[in-house]
């Protein structure tokens, strides 16, 4: 069988905008939390490189991601340098939100969420590379300036 099956959203500037509007379309009125929302996602901008994630695996043993022995490793690359690893989790009950907005989310995978320090701040191109004994891969990114 496949070890691993992983897909994933980079959280760009561009994307985050969508996000934003696509949130305030699903919830509208009931949206009390627009104003801290915008101000975490412009935070969350300036400082991090976030990938929202989705795996499954056919091994049986708990899947976990990180920098670390025991788990599928994962990294970020930005043009070339790689970026430092802030955190990984999984989001144990996605809400009616990330189901929708997360499209490869189903009911056979767990979402996750990965933040890396943005040393590199405007990239055009980025790799999430993912790595254990069982296989590797990557998924990547690229534009004129991933905005």
């Amino acid at each position: 069988g496949t070890a691993l099956r992983l897909r994933g959203t980079y959280l760009s500037p561009a994307f985050r905008g969508v996000l934003e509007q696509e949130r305030a379309r699903l919830l509208g009125d009931a949206d009390s939390d627009a104003d801290g929302f915008a101000e975490r996602q412009a935070e969350a901008m300036a400082n991090t490189h976030e990938v929202v994630f989705t795996a499954e695996s056919d091994i049986e043993s708990n899947t976990k991601f990180g920098d670390h022995d025991g788990a599928w490793r994962i990294r970020l690359v930005a043009d070339g340098v790689e970026q430092p690893l802030l955190t990984v989790h999984r989001v144990r009950r996605p809400n009616s939100l990330q189901e929708a907005l997360f499209a490869h989310k189903n009911l056979w995978n767990e979402l996750w969420v990965a933040r890396f320090d943005a040393t590199v701040s405007q990239p055009t191109t980025l790799e999430f590379h993912v790595g254990s004994g069982y296989g590797s891969g990557s998924l990547q990114w690229s534009s004129t300036g991933i905005r």
